[in-house]
């Protein structure tokens, strides 16, 4: 039997919207089968508005997020997003999520860090609304983290019958719900302790965002 293994580049915009756009073609000529976008609020560009960008230069290269930060999105924003670059990319889109690891991205909103536990509860209500939008259904949710009441996706609609879910992460009960709803699953913190993996990217978001701010003020100041 043979195993067919498919490549994927995970990058995104900087400073230069025609360099991405580059970017793209490259990934696509190369033979690449995807090309990701990470969402981290103020630090990465939207994900969204970067891979409809590169659908429409485009044909064959599949677009995701990876991952998208659910405890800091709607759901109901996310699955019109993911609709929409979808139909803009023929088919063609992955919807990455996963729970958030990043302290600042909650905190930057006015709201509490919440606990790991707390964070896969969200994610999991979080991935029940929007994969039930996707799918076409009215959803009325009364979770402990979302509700929702009579919620649909009218248009656009995504150009996947089934659109493909990724979820990232770890542990126990997040490969749990990604058992239930996804179509692949990104597994963390390989080459050092899954809690250690989270805690060295939360620590590099951290500082990339303090960098930033402080480059802003001295800018600012000057």
């Amino acid at each position: 039997m043979r195993t067919s293994i498919r490549i994927g580049v995970a990058a995104g915009v900087t400073g230069d919207g025609r360099a991405w756009l580059d970017l793209a073609r490259k990934v696509e000529a190369g033979g690449f089968d995807a090309l990701y976008v990470s969402d981290h609020p103020v630090v990465t560009a939207s994900p969204f508005a970067s891979l409809a960008a590169a659908a429409s230069i485009t044909s064959t290269l599949r677009l995701g997020t990876y991952v998208c930060n659910t405890g800091v999105h709607d759901p109901l924003q996310v699955a019109a997003d993911a609709a929409t670059v979808d139909l803009i990319s023929d088919g063609r889109f992955i919807l990455g999520l996963g729970a958030g690891h990043t302290p600042v991205e909650w905190t930057m909103t006015g709201g509490e860090y919440p606990t790991a536990a707390s964070r896969i509860a969200r994610f999991g209500e979080f991935a029940e609304v929007v994969t039930r939008l996707l799918a076409g259904e009215v959803v009325t949710f009364r979770g402990d983290h979302l509700r929702t009441e009579e919620a649909f996706l009218l248009a656009p609609r995504p150009a996947q019958a089934k659109l493909p879910i990724l979820i990232g992460g770890n542990g126990k009960r997040l490969l749990q719900i990604a058992a239930r709803y996804a179509d692949t699953v990104s597994l963390t913190g390989l080459g050092r302790t899954l809690e250690d993996g989270h805690r060295h990217a939360a620590e590099w978001t951290t500082a990339a965002i303090d960098a930033r701010v402080k480059t802003m003020r001295r800018d600012t100041a000057g």
